[in-house]
């Protein structure tokens, strides 16, 4: 999520931030930024970006396999819907919990390293399921690879800037949302058969074996090897609340950080409310739910199409409110018309929607923030966002029953037009992914 502050095809940025060099980030075999034409594809052409993606892409695969085996497993062995509940609650704290504590990692040791200890762990951890079949082994490598994942999605986060050019960025997020987007559509069912075929030690072992891949892939790396100078030495209260400072001293992240709040209390409390609307309001079934869910997933694959190919002309100012806005439109008609056609067809704008709002947001990030606090950044405001989605959960679901859910997903829906309207107001004077001037370091 970050401004590069220069259009596409603009020479590097002489500008220097405080203490940061000349925007060049041209590392090894990182030449993107001497492109004449980027075009969408050109970021598979750069090979350190093209294995990462690879990587992450047949890494996602297995954890969308051991999504479905991990349900599966526990609701087997406990028949018990609060016991599915509490895997998924241990799964979402640690971004809430971490996020700045692994950001300070992933800004001071080397990243590659830090990438390829992640998967090894998590390849260990979900390995042993095989060995330890236990329900309380399952909630702890449930909460322990999620804690990894805070620290590893930080890093690779952070890792994006570096390995392509400015230039690229945008294409860079669209490419990984539109990968995601295809393997959250694909991975599920590919879980199901495998358990379907050989059990749920399968879905484990794939997963296992996925991480292993990740790792090979990024150890074929070549990380650029100039920086800027480093990250001060300073405590470690200073280091940890420095991604704070950061988001609040930069008036332009200040902003965008209230508009991701703003937007993310809609959002958390939709995805409370949505299973009581199908099964309540719609008065249909778990076969209305899938098809509903579908939809969604089918959008956020379009939303990916569309904006992958628009990537090298699309700010990531208007690729966030647009998306916001999109958004907004598609929750209000869960509300105003509550039929299962109108449902699939809002969800389907939502997904689309969600999904440009958030390659927007990732490239802001990358754009605004300085390279050597870029995880400490991207860690404190993952923190916030998630804590932020938490509370509006549960305030949703306290008020569901008393004020009715289609009226709180019309007020959801008019919260996300509001943060779209501030957001077209934020971005008003931003040209194609931002033409003020990196702010950031040059490559580490």
């Amino acid at each position: 999520m970050a401004d590069e502050r220069k259009a596409p095809g603009t020479a590097a940025d002489e500008r220097k931030g405080p203490g940061t060099a000349a925007d060049e980030r041209k590392g090894p075999g990182t030449a993107a930024d001497e492109r004449n034409e980027p075009g969408t594809a050109a970021v598979l052409r750069v090979r350190p970006f093209a294995l990462l993606w690879l990587g992450q892409l047949i890494s996602l695969l297995g954890d969308m396999s051991q999504m479905v085996g991990i349900s599966v497993f526990i609701y087997t062995m406990t028949g018990s819907n609060l016991a599915l509940g509490g895997v998924v609650a241990l799964q979402a704290v640690p971004a809430m919990l971490f996020g700045p504590l692994g950001g300070i990692a992933v800004d001071l040791l080397d990243k590659r390293k830090l990438m390829v200890a992640c998967d090894l762990a998590r390849m260990a951890l979900v390995g042993a399921l095989v060995l330890f079949p236990s329900v309380p082994y399952a909630y702890a490598v449930s909460f322990l690879v999620a804690s990894i994942g805070v620290i590893f999605n930080t890093t690779r986060t952070a890792s994006i800037p570096l390995l392509v050019g400015g230039d690229l960025m945008m294409s860079a997020n669209s490419f990984v949302a539109l990968s995601g987007s295809f393997i959250r559509i694909v991975g599920p069912p590919v879980g199901g058969v495998l358990i379907a075929l050989w059990g749920v030690s399968a879905a484990f072992l794939v997963n296992s074996a996925s991480y292993a891949i990740s790792a090979a892939m990024i150890l074929l790396i070549s990380f650029p090897v100039g920086r800027a100078a480093g990250p001060k030495r300073s405590s470690f209260w200073s280091s940890l609340t420095q991604g704070f400072r950061e988001l609040w001293r930069n008036p332009e992240l200040a902003r965008l950080t209230w508009l991701f709040l703003l937007a993310m209390v809609a959002v958390g409390g939709v995805q409370v409310l949505y299973p009581g609307y199908v099964f309540g309001t719609l008065k249909a079934g778990s076969a209305a739910l899938g098809l509903i869910q579908s939809s969604q997933g089918a959008g956020a694959l379009v939303g990916a199409l569309i904006v992958t190919a628009l990537a090298q002309r699309l700010p990531y100012g208007r690729s966030i409110s647009a998306g916001l806005a999109g958004l907004g439109l598609g929750v209000i008609t869960l509300g105003l018309v509550p039929s299962v056609p109108t449902a699939c067809a809002g969800m389907f704008v939502a997904g689309m929607a969600l999904t440009a709002a958030n390659i927007g947001a990732n490239t802001a990030i990358m754009k605004l923030v300085p390279l050597e606090i870029l995880g400490r950044v991207g860690g404190t405001l993952e923190s916030l966002i998630t804590s932020a989605s938490l509370m509006a959960m549960l305030a949703a679901g306290l008020l569901a029953d008393s004020l009715g859910v289609v009226f709180l997903l019309r007020i959801a829906g008019a919260v996300l037009v509001v943060a779209a309207g501030y957001g077209f107001w934020v971005f008003r004077g931003a040209a194609r992914g931002g033409e003020r001037g990196q702010r950031g370091a040059a490559a580490k």
